[in-house]
């Protein structure tokens, strides 16, 4: 997820690394390392500091609540993950006799879609 702070878009990487868009080239994005105070911008690289950074820590109060925005909705990407892979313990593809059924009925039948049925109904 992004956000936008003084027209420059932010992205969180992961806690401590910031994706920074270029403030000249809206195409091009810069990595901060929020925790080492470093970016891989040119400017870094040849002075050991830049805007890059300097934006990062100057509005570092609200891009850490973006990590902890972050670190949310990976717990709840997990939580979800294995909250289907439990759901679909008890998922049964059809048999072939069934398969075949459906194939001289004209219908298709897709494994995916069952297994989502399957997890919306149990």
């Amino acid at each position: 997820m992004a956000i936008q702070i003084k027209n420059v878009w932010v992205k969180v990487s992961e806690p401590g690394l910031i994706q920074v868009q270029s403030f000249t080239n809206p195409e091009k994005w810069y990595v901060v390392d929020r925790l080492e105070r470093s970016c891989t911008c040119e400017c870094f690289k040849t002075r050991g500091w830049c805007k890059h950074l300097n934006f990062v820590l100057e509005y570092e109060d609200l891009i850490h609540l973006e990590e902890g925005v972050w670190k949310t909705n990976k717990k709840f990407e997990e939580w979800k993950r294995k909250t289907l892979l439990e759901r679909l313990k008890g998922f049964k593809p059809l048999d072939e006799e069934t398969r075949r059924a459906f194939r001289e009925a004209g219908w298709e039948y897709d494994e995916g879609l069952s297994a989502m049925i399957h997890i919306l109904l149990t």
